[in-house]
Formats: C-alpha cells, structure tokens, sequence
C-alpha cells in the first residue's frame, strides 16, 4: 500500500544520504602514513603541534583531513624535539611521511612521499631518499636498453618525488655523491609497486637500501586465471561436440572428423591442421593488437630479442608459402601460367590498396605507406613468380595429378620420383635465387654505407649504444627506407621511441625486410612441397622436423643464443636472418604438432581456431576497423586484470563472427 512505498522512499532517500556523506568525508580526507626510516622506536610526530601520528608499518594508513600541516618530531612522547617543514595533503590522496636524521647535522630529514594512485603497468613508482645530504645526482637504465647511456633520475638542485622505472627487466643505477665517490647498484622492481631507495652509510659505506611501501601486484594471477578459463571452456565445447555427435544424424561419427549440421558434405582440399593453425597465430595477432593484457612478452620486442608476439606475422608469411605451393599446382591443371601470374598481380595489388586503407591516413603528406598486408602482397607477388617462371627439373611436377582418397583429407598430389631429395633438388634454381635474395639481405645491411652511420650497424639508435649512433636507427633499413618512402611516410612511433628515446621515423615493414619475408615465405612452399611429395606420414614428419630443427639450430647459431650479442641478432624491426630462421623453426614443429594431432590421429578438428583460419582476411581486417568500438575493445580498470578481460571479450567476439560465417559457408578472399 502507500505506507509501504512511503517506507521504501524513505530507505532510498537515507541511503543517498549515507553514500553522499560518505564520498563527502572520503574527499576531504587523506591517508597518511609515518615511516621512522632508521626504526628507532623514540619519536612521533604532530601535525600543527595537536594532531599525533605514531610511526606505523609501511602500508597501514590512518585518515587525515586534507590541509597544509606543519610538522614537528617529538621525542619521549611530549618534547619538541625538531620543527620541519609544511605539507599540503590533498583530498583523496595516500601519502607517506618519512623522517630520519641526517648524518652531518642534528637536523632531521624529512620526505613527504606522494603515493600514485595509477601506476602504469609494467612500471614501478621510486622515491630516492638521501639519508647522507651527500648525494648530488642519481642515473640510470633499463638492461633492456643495450648500451644504454644512463639517464638523469635525480638531481640534489631539482628533486622529484616519484620517479616510474621499468619493471619488466632489472634497472641499472649510478649515483654521484659530493665526496667524489661514485658506484652503482642493480635492482628489479615489481610491477605498480611503489618503492623507497634509500641512499644511506652503514660503516662507513655508502649503501643503497631498496624498502617496498605498496607491494607489486600479481601479475600472474589475471594470465593464469585466463588460461584457466581457455581450459575450461575447452573443455566444455568437447562436450558440446560430443552431445551433437551423438544426437544429430546429420554429424558424421568419424571421431574428429564431425562436420557441423548444414555444413557442407562436399570434398575439400584445405588442409584443416593449416587453417587452425593460420587460426591461432590470427587469434594472437588479435589479442596483441587489443593490448595483450599489458604484459610485455604479449607486446612486440623494443629492438632484439623474441616475443610471443614477434613470431605471429612470421607465421602468416610462413603459411602463405604453405598454402601457395598447394594451390598453384591445382590452378596449373585449369590454366596457364600468364592467366595464373594475372591474377597473383591483381591479389597482390589489391591487397597493397587495402592495406593502404587500413593506414587510414587522413593526410596525404603523412600518409603511412609501409604495413602488414603490402608486406604480404609484395612477398606473394615475388615468390609466386620465383615459384611459377623459373623452371623446376626431373619427374617432381608431371602436369598429371593423382589424388590420394586414403588421406583424411583429399590433397591434389603430384606423380613423384623415388628419390630422397626430390622435394629440393628438383627447385635447385629456385633455391639459388631465394638464398641470392637473403644473401642480398645480409650484404646490403653489412656493407651499405650509410652517411653518418658507418656500415654494418643493426642497433636502435638514440641513446643505445653510447650514444654514438643517435640518428642510425635500423642503419641501412632505415635508411633505404628513408630514400623511398621518406618518414613521413612511415610509422612514427617505432617500438624504440620510448626506452632508446629515438627521434627518427622507422618502420619494421619496410623494403630490406621483405627480402627475408620471401625467403620465410619459400620455405613455408617447401612444407607444403614435402605434405605433396611424400606420401606417408612418417617420411613428412621426418623431413619437416628436420627442416625445422636446422632453421631453429642456424638461427640460434647467427644470434649465440643470445639477445644481443650475436652476428646477427634476433630482431623484428630488422626481420634479420636469424628472426626469420628461429620464426621458421617455430612453424615447422608447430605444423607437425597440429598435423598429428588433427590429421594423422583426428583427436581434435581444430575448432574453434579452424574458423578463424578459413576467414582470415575478413578478420583481420574487421578487427583493425572495429578496434576502437565496444564490445571489442573498451575502457576499464588500467590493469592486467582488466585489459585481459577487455581483449578477450574482444577475442570472443571474432571468433562468434568467424563462427557464424563458417556456418553460413561464408568465405571471404582476395
């Protein structure tokens, strides 16, 4: 009745009143806490000589109304015993007062440190607190920075109260004191922690003391529980498959060989442990892109080194090679070789001018022109004519093609020599000229001489490497690149900008690059070469693992196992000999693992990565568009947690879309 609803208004009415009071007195507030750095256990401290703070552990906070304070130590409880400075607290911030004595006074020192509310990810919030007034500057740098020069923390005449360093790798300090004594220390600091570096003489010694005032958080958490959910929505989609096995007459009982009610019952030649795993690097590329979660090894390297994230575009180049050699020699069988080069041009054009447009340039003169897609066009473009025009010898490539109905999956197979090498020796000139293509690589980047950088320089520039090359980034790639495109025509924001703090544009999609994408791209032909000339399982596994393990072993070789001390070192920017060998061997053993397991025993199908893979260029493409529109992408909490929970979503939704295509048998190409 009305009293009723009367009694609820009135509930609401209190309850706004409650939470506007609440928020009222939360923003007038601060929370403080008193750190006594030397833990003498003798003083407080009062806040305009009335309001008593107890030294108390770092990270237990009590709340003070917000206000410029002047502050006095006490000592036995009661006597005045220093009067420091004023402070000004404002609403809603943490706050930590930090006293010691200095050692050449009788003085005390006094630090207000300001907590940050919002550290980045990856990131940790310093304090340096000179307990000896000896220290004059403090430098330092990431390790992740190769020779790095050391970079101006702190300076005595221009103190800053927090400093972000990188936490994802250990930090390198110098400190320069006024006694003329200089040394150095090393630490690794957690992730959105926020740290005190405490300068300090113990024994005479200068030392540096590293105390945690707000823990790091865990950054494993929100990654192991994401695996945890994959786990366990795989799980729950065997299940799905086995219910609509079982139940549905229309799905075939052939165990991993099921097709999806109103799927297609017509003959296929894909090869589905290809598609899926044209589905899974897709499935990263796009969870990278969105963020990666904000965890670095989800993020393309700064200069050497290998990321997760760095072998995805490698995988596609890898599996265009794959999939050319199997359908070229299907086309050949419908027509000519000039019709079969038309159309490779038209694909490759159009692929250009898509890529182009996904630049989105608004402005002509900026106009980005380098990228992934004119990267895969250009290699297409030049392998397919390396594989259609120059002539291959002995009984390897008849025009007659048999196919093999015993296999899971029906594959045209060319009639074949008996011979042990006849998926290499028959292509000896097409060899000649793919390896001529990379040794022009290694040449031009070794002994181009490029104006004010010398020759033979592969580092990032800036501040690496002492200094000395500040503008050479990428050294001749870059500056091939610089003469064709001009940079402003390339990316500027390279991976390099922030950590080697470049200046110069450069982009890792550029022209030297593409002449190892084409010998990556060659050697996926010659997988698919080995799945058409062999007709056993075994003799394939045999020779792609082989493949694989003398790519990954000369790759490793060129970089010495090392980041980047090697001949050649492991890099992305560059797409050097050794990225593109180690990115090759990581695709082979992957292929053979999907292979196993999809064909050879069909335990699984590959769904739901399968679906991805079928429809990879509408994907891609969507997922670059639609990036900055919810569900895909969207704001939430700056951290792991809430960028994992962000990219997923966003993850989720394509592969509903994919899934919804293949079910609709909707294949999008170019």
């Amino acid at each position: 009745g009305l009293s009723s609803r009367m009694e609820t208004i009135k509930i609401l009415v209190l309850l706004l009143l409650v939470t506007w009071t609440t928020s009222t007195l939360t923003n007038e507030t601060s929370r403080v806490t008193v750190w006594d750095i030397q833990d003498r256990g003798e003083y407080s401290l009062k806040l305009n000589h009335t309001l008593r703070l107890e030294p108390n552990a770092i990270g237990q906070f009590v709340n003070v109304p917000s206000d410029t304070w002047k502050i006095s130590i006490h000592s036995d409880g009661s006597t005045q015993f220093y009067e420091g400075i004023s402070i000004n607290l404002l609403p809603g911030n943490d706050y930590i007062i930090a006293f010691y004595p200095n050692s050449n006074s009788p003085d005390f020192g006094i630090e207000l440190i300001h907590l940050s509310n919002a550290i980045p990810l990856n990131t940790a919030d310093v304090v340096i607190v000179d307990m000896t007034t000896d220290l004059l500057q403090m430098f330092g740098v990431s390790k992740n920075c190769y020779k790095c020069v050391g970079q101006q923390l702190w300076d005595k005449h221009s103190p800053t109260d927090n400093i972000n360093l990188d936490s994802s790798h250990p930090f390198d300090f110098y400190y320069h004191l006024r006694s003329g004594h200089t040394s150095n220390a090393t630490f690794r600091f957690g992730g959105q922690g926020k740290y005190a570096m405490l300068i300090e003489i113990n024994d005479n010694k200068y030392e540096v003391r590293i105390v945690t005032m707000k823990p790091p958080t865990n950054a494993l958490l929100p990654l192991g529980t994401s695996i945890v959910a994959c786990v366990g929505i795989a799980i729950i989609w065997i299940i799905i498959v086995i219910i609509r096995r079982t139940r549905s007459q229309k799905i075939s009982v052939t165990f991993g060989e099921y097709q999806w009610a109103g799927e297609s019952s017509k003959k296929s030649y894909r090869i589905h442990s290809l598609d899926t795993l044209r589905g899974i690097a897709l499935f990263l590329m796009i969870f990278v892109n969105y963020g990666g979660g904000g965890y670095w090894y989800f993020n393309y390297s700064i200069w050497n080194g290998l990321t997760v994230a760095d072998v995805v575009f490698p995988m596609f180049i890898w599996i265009m090679g794959f999939a050319m050699a199997l359908k070229f020699i299907r086309l050949m069988q419908f027509g000519t070789k000039g019709i079969i080069i038309l159309n490779v041009l038209k694909r490759s054009i159009i692929l250009f001018v898509l890529g182009l447009l996904l630049n989105n340039g608004h402005n002509l003169d900026t106009w980005r022109i380098p990228g992934v897609l004119q990267r895969i066009s250009l290699t297409y473009a030049i392998t397919s004519i390396i594989i259609l025009c120059i002539p291959s010898f002995g009984k390897s490539y008849k025009s007659r093609v048999i196919i093999n109905e015993d296999e899971p999956i029906s594959t045209p197979r060319p009639e074949t020599s008996s011979s042990p090498f006849r998926d290499v020796f028959p292509f000896w000139i097409q060899w000649v000229l793919v390896l001529s293509i990379l040794a022009a690589h290694i040449l031009v980047s070794f002994l181009l001489h490029v104006p004010g950088c010398g020759s033979g320089y592969l580092g990032a520039g800036g501040i690496g490497d002492g200094g000395s090359f500040e503008n050479c980034t990428g050294g001749a790639s870059g500056y091939i690149d610089n003469l064709v495109f001009t940079k402003e025509h390339m990316d500027g924001n390279p991976t390099t900008k922030q950590l080697y703090q470049t200046t110069t544009a450069y982009d890792p999609y550029g022209v030297l690059g593409t002449l190892s994408s084409i010998f990556l791209c060659f050697l996926g032909v010659q997988c698919g070469r080995i799945h058409l000339l062999y007709t056993t399982d075994k003799e394939r596994y045999i020779r792609w693992l082989i493949w694989g393990v003398i790519c990954g072993g000369v790759g490793l070789l060129l970089c010495k196992c090392k980041k980047d001390e090697g001949w050649i070192p492991l890099n992305r920017n560059l797409w050097s000999p050794s990225f593109v060998l180690v990115s090759a061997g990581i695709c082979f053993i992957s292929f053979i693992l999907l292979y196993v397991v999809i064909e050879s025993l069909t335990f699984w199908n590959g769904s739901p990565f399968r679906f991805l893979g079928v429809n990879s260029i509408m994907i891609y493409c969507g997922h670059i568009i639609l990036k900055g529109y919810f569900p895909f992408s969207f704001h939430t909490q700056y951290s792991h947690a809430g960028l994992m929970l962000s990219n997923f979503i966003g993850v989720a939704c394509w592969f509903i879309i994919a899934f919804v295509a293949y079910r609709k048998e909707l294949v999008f190409s170019v």
